[in-house]
């Protein structure tokens, strides 16, 4: 996944979880993202993600402005050592719902 420095507007997840987590498995996201041990590697481990501090807090206003940035617009800012491998959510045709049911999934996540 990767981070970006422009956000849109600070908003908390507002998304459906259980549909998130759905739509992880149906877009494949676990083919690249490790969750409880199951998943690929070529991404970071999102296992614990809604637990963890922000790597940069000035950047973005919330952790749910992180992650819908990161599933938005993965190449603006790249994780050390993490291919820019992931395609922007464009490209996989996700809808605003689809961003905001994945974030309050990751949210989940702790």
């Amino acid at each position: 996944a990767a981070w970006v420095g422009a956000c849109a507007p600070a908003r908390e997840a507002t998304g459906d979880a259980a549909r998130g987590e759905r739509r992880f498995g149906e877009i494949g996201c676990n083919g690249c993202h490790l969750v409880n041990g199951v998943g690929g590697m070529v991404g970071p481990d999102l296992t614990g993600i809604a637990a963890r501090s922000l790597r940069e807090p000035a950047r973005w206003p919330s952790l749910a402005a992180y992650l819908r940035e990161s599933i938005r617009e993965p190449r603006a800012y790249l994780v050390t050592g993490y291919p820019p491998d992931m395609p922007p959510a464009a490209k996989l045709k996700l809808a605003d719902r689809d961003v905001d049911d994945l974030v309050a999934y990751l949210l989940t996540l702790r």
